[in-house]
């Protein structure tokens, strides 16, 4: 079932990106300013996602905790040499 939708919409967006590409002042522009301006829209989308899926809090989270874990919890005179 969930592959099966996959596939309907992967085929549904490919029929959108055909169309738009298709329209004549959207293609000119593609041609024109899409090198340029496709990586800015990936990087965008690569950080709205990191941000709106929790993972940079997570992250924040963890590096917060781990650095006072080991402020806090680790001397170095409790460190054995093996």
């Amino acid at each position: 079932m969930i592959l099966g939708v996959f596939l309907i919409m992967i085929g549904i967006w490919c029929a959108i990106a055909d169309q738009l590409t298709q329209h004549p002042l959207l293609s000119q522009a593609l041609t024109c300013y899409g090198h340029r301006l496709v990586p800015f829209i990936l990087i965008g989308l690569g950080i709205f996602i990191f941000i709106d899926s929790g993972t940079y809090q997570r992250l924040m989270n963890h590096h917060a905790y781990r650095s006072n874990w080991t402020k806090i919890h680790i001397q170095p005179n409790q460190i054995e040499p093996y």
